[in-house]
This record gives C-alpha cells, structure tokens and sequence, in this order.
C-alpha cells in the first residue's frame, strides 16, 4: 500500500504530482491579479511610469493605460497624479508586469458634480471643460488665456483682451475699444480710404461725429 503522507502525491494515484509552486504563491498570485491602490510616485521623462501603493508596499515603475498611445497618429498624454486611486491588472498575478488603469474616485479625490446630466472634465489649476447635455451649454474656464489656432490663423483671449488674426488682418479688443488693421469695410466701403464728396481740400478740418 502507498503511503499517502508522502511528499508529491494524491489520494489513489500511484504517480507523484509536480508542484513547482506552493499553494501559498499560486493563492498570492491569484490575490495580485487585480488590485486597488493609489499613486505614490508619477515620473513624466521616457517612458513615463508611475509607482502604486497597495496595501503595505509601493511597487516598482509600471506602465499606465492612457486611452491611446499611438503615437502622433493617436495618442492622449494625460500623466495620472499623486493619490489618485487606480486599478492594477497583472498578468499571472506578477505585480512586476502590472498595468495601472487611473482613476477611481475616491473619499480623497470625490467627483467635481452630482448632475448626471453634466460632462466636466478639470484638467488642473481651475481649469475645466464643462458640458450641460439638458441645456446644451458648453463652458470653458482658463485661469491665464485660451489659444486657438489654425494654419497661421488665431484667435487669443487672455483676463484683458481678445485677438483675433487671419490672412494679414488683427482685430484686438480690450478696455479701450476695438483695433483692427489694416482696414475695416462696411458693405465694401473702406474705413481707411473711403472720401466724403462735397468738400474741399485743405487745411480744414471736419467737426466731430455726430
């Protein structure tokens, strides 16, 4: 009869059973398939990588999904930040091959709205993009200024004044009025080079506008 307390062997079988790994690092792996932790450490140089802590250890540098990554053809860079809370998938339970899935809200770091009908994105410093679906009103707050551009063309709005450039022409506004160079046309009439008929030429000048 086969002894069955010896070492590699199950109940009726008469051929030992490999067991590379104990129960106690396959349930460890198991455990570390997917786990919940915060950002402790973002590091932003190439190839960008942030560290987790996860219960009572911090791991090493992983990868982050960033909802795309292909390059100039498709890419979002939007770093993850300390104590934001995240989801970490490893395959095979190595913590080593992890990749960190941002974010969770969290008792921390709690949702900007409870308006399900609103989409807001805060993308730091105060500033945000914000959607309301009901009333379909867009807003978007900068804390410094807005750039818009297109092949050559912009538009510029800071705290004071508003810019506007495009084939040649500028349009500022600001506490003072209005700029525009280098001309303004009214139903093909110009601003700069426009006459009046019935004057005569000289030193005089016309009266203020009425």
């Amino acid at each position: 009869m086969l002894s069955h307390a010896r070492a590699g062997t199950i109940k009726c079988m008469d051929r030992p059973v490999d067991q590379p790994e104990s129960p106690f690092e396959i349930l460890r792996r198991l455990e570390n398939l997917a786990r919940v932790g915060t950002v402790e450490e973002v590091r932003t140089t190439k190839p960008a990588r942030v560290r987790i802590r996860t219960g009572d250890m911090v791991t090493n540098w992983l990868p982050w999904v960033a909802g795309r990554a292909g390059g100039q053809a498709g890419a979002m860079w939007w770093p993850p930040v300390k104590g934001e809370q995240v989801m970490m998938l490893a395959p095979g339970g190595d913590l080593n091959n992890a990749m960190v899935m941002p974010g969770a809200f969290s008792d921390k770091n709690a949702q900007a709205s409870e308006n399900p009908d609103i989409f807001r994105m805060d993308i730091g410093g105060g500033a945000y993009i914000e959607h309301d679906a009901v009333n379909g009103v867009m807003r978007i707050e900068a804390m410094a200024s807005i750039n818009l551009n297109c092949m050559g063309s912009f538009i510029t709005i800071t705290e004071n004044e508003i810019t506007i450039s495009a084939g040649g022409g500028t349009l500022i506004v600001n506490g003072e009025g209005a700029k525009v160079t280098p001309d303004v046309l009214a139903q093909s009439i110009s601003l700069v080079k426009h006459v009046h008929p019935g004057v005569e030429t000289g030193g005089a000048e016309t009266e203020q506008p009425i």
